[in-house]
């Protein structure tokens, strides 16, 4: 959503907005009250909405035809009349509709477009003499998906083959649908992974060089930092995180009939323990760096920053943020925009953000 730079100054006092949802036949309704939560935990964005529908609708949109959804918005800065381009907040598919005649009223529910890999089983898959990225980009072409991904090296074939003839069973096999696989693959190379409208990106970790910074109490005018950016902030501290925490990470070697293991941080031998299990086929080394993966995503769960923020703002997920000004030790740390919720109801909006350092 395209709303503002990152010029404090330009914050109007207040805003208002227009929203209306789109369907593949050409339908736009205003709605009463849409919520949209777009992540980057791994997991699907997903919509919730409601809708007046007029009587002049003889078939009723998004109930009766089609499945695809595009949410879009305006906002405008209340007595300037300056009003944004039309910014798409989501696209996807409709999961649910529940209509109610008497009142008419309609009720969607849906994900993103990464709903067509969560829905896509791959018992059946091979694939052998491919990559990672090979095989992503594979799944992705096979349920309509274009791609934008960095290229890994390594095959990962004969590791899927060895998993699947360990459980015998396809229903039982390691990866159930195309998204696991995708997944999996972003916990082992430690990769960004998301659907944007219908395109699906696997790339490379940022650098932190691109960092936005937040001040909570220091809202004066020559201020290099938001004004009335944070609206209202809550610091939440989880001590289990503050204990002795190590992971390890255990794999077998088919070919070797041997395991592999390891732990990381390597010095601890007592405390929490968090054991996951690898792929067939995973050499120690592979082990040591997703133990530390691991370890870095458990105790990215130490500090959660909410911001409620102002909604003329632009956030989105991944992105990096340096907060500054609550006088706690959550100060100067960058953090990454894990969630961004967004709720609109008649022409108002808020905008609230989930912060973890990674």
């Amino acid at each position: 959503m395209s709303l503002l730079s990152l010029d404090s100054a330009s914050i109007p006092q207040s805003v208002s907005s227009n929203v209306n949802i789109k369907d593949a036949n050409g339908n736009a309704l205003i709605p009463y009250h849409v919520k949209i939560i777009n992540s980057r935990l791994s997991e699907a964005c997903t919509f919730n909405a409601t809708i007046p529908i007029d009587t002049k609708y003889n078939s009723i949109p998004f109930f009766d035809d089609g499945n695809s959804v595009d949410i879009y918005a305006k906002t405008t800065s209340s007595g300037s009349g300056n009003t944004t381009s039309e910014d798409k907040l989501f696209s996807g598919k409709i999961d649910r509709s529940t209509f109610n005649p008497p009142k008419r009223i309609l009720n969607l529910s849906g994900r993103d477009w990464s709903a067509s890999l969560i829905n896509y089983e791959i018992s059946g898959e091979s694939f052998l003499n491919m990559t990672a990225s090979d095989a992503i980009s594979h799944l992705a072409t096979q349920v309509g998906l274009s791609t934008d991904i960095d290229k890994t090296s390594g095959f990962i074939g004969q590791f899927y083959q060895y998993e699947h003839k360990a459980h015998g069973l396809s229903g039982m096999h390691r990866y159930q649908t195309a998204w696991d696989l995708c997944v999996g693959m972003q916990h082992e190379y430690g990769y960004d992974l998301w659907v944007d409208n219908k395109t699906l990106y696997f790339k490379k970790r940022q650098e932190n060089d691109n960092i936005v910074n937040l001040e909570w109490n220091k809202q004066t005018e020559n201020s290099d930092s938001y004004q009335r950016a944070i609206l209202d902030i809550n610091l939440l501290s989880n001590q289990i995180y503050s204990e002795n925490i190590y992971v390890k990470i255990s794999s077998w070697d088919a070919r070797q009939k041997t395991t592999h293991s390891a732990q990381y941080p390597e010095d601890i031998t007592s405390g929490h323990a968090f054991n996951f299990t690898a792929p067939i086929g995973t050499t120690t080394d592979q082990c040591k760096n997703l133990a530390q993966r691991r370890y870095n995503e458990i105790m990215a769960h130490g500090k959660n920053v909410e911001l409620h923020l102002h909604p003329y703002l632009n956030i989105s997920t991944r992105q990096l943020v340096k907060l500054n000004g609550t006088g706690t030790s959550f100060d100067s740390v960058v953090y990454t925009v894990d969630q961004v919720i967004i709720e609109y109801s008649g022409k108002s909006i808020t905008k609230k953000a989930i912060l973890r350092p990674r």
